[in-house]
């Protein structure tokens, strides 16, 4: 199911073009002016202001509350400037929900990768509009926020405290943390957000009545928690090798061997701690 980005109600974020032509960011001729529709009334709450010039090719605008962000809804955002005498025009859509702490905590690298899990399943045909049968519950709040906690808390718990060895302290995710998680290791960081994607959406079946003495059809789903349970297991197989491989070559960043034996069992101590923001520039392309 496609998603338009989306920003918190009542937050101050930022949102930019990168104006390409031949292949290249390229400068407008003169000032680039950006217009905003609310779509659900057709307001405009934005009318052709002028854009922030931020390098070549690159221009931005800062959306604030007092005109955009203190009311939720899906907003269109119109890019129109000139290249050689030509007119050019660009659409923007998004979306201004409610507080998603976890994911405005996240970087512009780390917003990316949970974009990047949402699609793994945001393109499944179960649901009429496509993806898994949650987008059609009407008390369901799947969306980016829940990708991002799903990282910053389970993924994270995972590779950190998975093993053979504990990472300490903790690696964490998320702008100006103390223990950022390597870069370049995000790839693995990616894939343990998709093995808890996997168990979170078969622990949407665990619940599911059916009907006794009652002679009518219904859509039996139950099956769908061995299904993505099968799947998880999978993803599973492939992040474990990653993880010990990176543990046992790379121990000198930080795995460690400290823990605290009970009852036959090792408990590692935790700390996470989301952080803040990101903005992305779109592409705009014409050729």
């Amino acid at each position: 199911m496609a998603r338009n980005d989306s920003f918190s109600q009542y937050n101050i974020d930022t949102i930019g073009i990168g104006a390409m032509e031949d292949g290249g960011l390229t400068d407008a001729d003169a000032d680039v002016t950006v217009t905003i529709v609310r779509e659900s009334d057709n307001t405009t709450v934005v009318s052709a202001e002028v854009a922030t010039h931020d390098g070549t090719g690159l221009y931005s605008y800062i959306l604030v509350p007092s005109k955009v962000t203190s009311i939720k809804g899906t907003y269109a955002a119109t890019w129109e400037y000139q290249v050689g005498g030509d007119d050019r025009a660009f659409v923007y859509t998004f979306d201004v929900v409610d507080p998603q702490p976890f994911f405005d905590g996240l970087n512009q690298a780390q917003k990316q990768m949970v974009e990047n899990v949402y699609h793994h399943v945001s393109d499944g045909f179960d649901s009429t509009v496509g993806g898994p049968y949650l987008w059609e519950m009407p008390q369901s709040r799947f969306n980016f926020e829940t990708v991002a906690k799903l990282m910053v808390v389970d993924a994270m718990t995972y590779l950190n405290f998975g093993p053979p060895k504990a990472f300490m302290p903790p690696y964490q995710v998320g702008n100006d943390v103390p223990h950022p998680f390597p870069g370049d290791w995000y790839g693995m960081l990616e894939r343990a957000t998709v093995f808890e994607l996997y168990k979170h959406l078969a622990t949407s079946y665990l619940e599911i009545p059916a009907p006794v003495g009652v002679d009518v059809a219904y859509l039996d789903r139950r099956e769908y928690y061995d299904k993505w349970m099968r799947r998880a297991e999978i993803e599973k197989e492939e992040l474990d090798h990653m993880v010990k491989m990176i543990k046992r070559e790379r121990s000198k960043l930080g795995v460690k061997s400290r823990s605290m034996l009970l009852a036959g069992g090792i408990f590692p101590v935790s700390y996470l701690n989301p952080a803040r923001p990101r903005w992305p520039y779109v592409l705009t392309r014409f050729y």
